[in-house]
């Protein structure tokens, strides 16, 4: 049978919804152009994964307000990303955050394509 919980403020199920207790981790890689003054000249453009980066997502809601009957609830919902640097170099001890990194221009390329 399902069952209905509270969401009122001050319970453990408002303030998991608000934000959750449970890390959520984003792996990030990119692909690296290895010759970018070839590639900026029109050659074929090689290329070499990078990465992981591995972010953590923040994630929380702010000025919850509900209506009366309680049926709805209206908040802003703000989310960043911290960079994990601990478990980056756990994954792969060469990849730094200040690494220098060559990537296309996706949206530029499309354009001129």
């Amino acid at each position: 049978f399902p069952q209905q919980v509270a969401l009122a403020p001050g319970t453990d199920t408002f303030d998991n919804w608000q934000s959750s207790p449970v890390p959520i981790y984003d792996d990030i890689y990119l692909f690296n152009i290895t010759n970018p003054a070839e590639f900026n000249k029109g050659e074929k453009a090689i290329v070499q994964p990078v990465g992981p980066f591995i972010y953590q997502k923040v994630e929380y809601k702010k000025q919850a307000n509900f209506s009366g009957d309680l049926k709805y609830a209206m908040y802003y919902d703000y989310e960043y990303y911290l960079f994990n640097e601990t478990e980056t170099l756990k994954h792969n001890n060469k990849t730094r955050l200040s690494d220098i990194v060559y990537i296309p221009n996706i949206p530029l390329l499309t354009v001129v394509a």
